[in-house]
């Protein structure tokens, strides 16, 4: 596993680490050890099978259980790539990002700027710590606060997966959903309250 560490407040801040990573990292290098004990917050560790720099693009592109770990986050993914002109990362199979206070974000592929204020997610989900789900095909998150999502599914009940009713007891869904990040507030249109997935209630607004 290959291993970077550098100083930076944004996301990937790859360039000021990898200056001698110009060739792919063997897969038999050591995996990357967890943040060192009183490290500073905003470092950013990387390790991966490979590391592929493309200097004409100027782009890096980390392959292979890719873990990205920065002030707290950790992103994980089967791919990741940096571009350094535009200052955008993009992770694609298998994303997970898991937030400081256990909250855990999936999707199918996620584009994002450096800053985490904009970016867009494919096959969108959210598990809260207190197992508040939400599903959405699509979300688009602008300026860190305002998040749109597209055919929401949301529900506080977990999933009884093991008695074989993959239906939770109560779910909430909807054509499209504003979420506020500051207030909290979720606004919906076209909701539908499901018992048991059975429609019992529709809400325009």
């Amino acid at each position: 596993m290959l291993r970077l560490t550098c100083v930076a407040t944004a996301v990937f801040a790859l360039s000021s680490g990898v200056a001698a990573a110009q060739t792919p990292a063997p897969a038999s290098a050591a995996e990357a050890a967890p943040p060192a004990a009183g490290a500073p917050e905003d470092e950013v560790f990387l390790s991966a099978r490979d590391l592929v720099v493309d200097e004409e693009n100027r782009t890096y592109t980390a392959e292979g259980d890719v873990e990205v770990r920065v002030e707290g986050r950790v992103l994980m993914a089967d791919r990741v790539i940096y571009d350094l002109d535009n200052k955008t990362l993009r992770a694609q199979g298998d994303v997970q990002i898991v937030d400081p206070d256990g909250g855990v974000q999936f999707a199918d592929e996620i584009e994002m700027d450096d800053e985490f204020e904009n970016g867009f997610a494919t096959r969108f989900s959210s598990r809260a710590p207190n197992n508040v789900l939400i599903a959405a095909k699509s979300a688009v998150r602008v300026e860190g606060v305002s998040n749109t999502l597209d055919q929401v599914v949301y529900t506080g009940c977990p999933v009884c997966k093991e008695t074989g009713d993959a239906s939770p007891t109560w779910a909430l869904r909807a054509r499209r959903a504003q979420q506020n990040a500051r207030t909290q507030m979720v606004t919906y249109q076209d909701a539908v309250l499901e018992i048991k997935g059975v429609p019992v209630l529709y809400v325009p607004y």
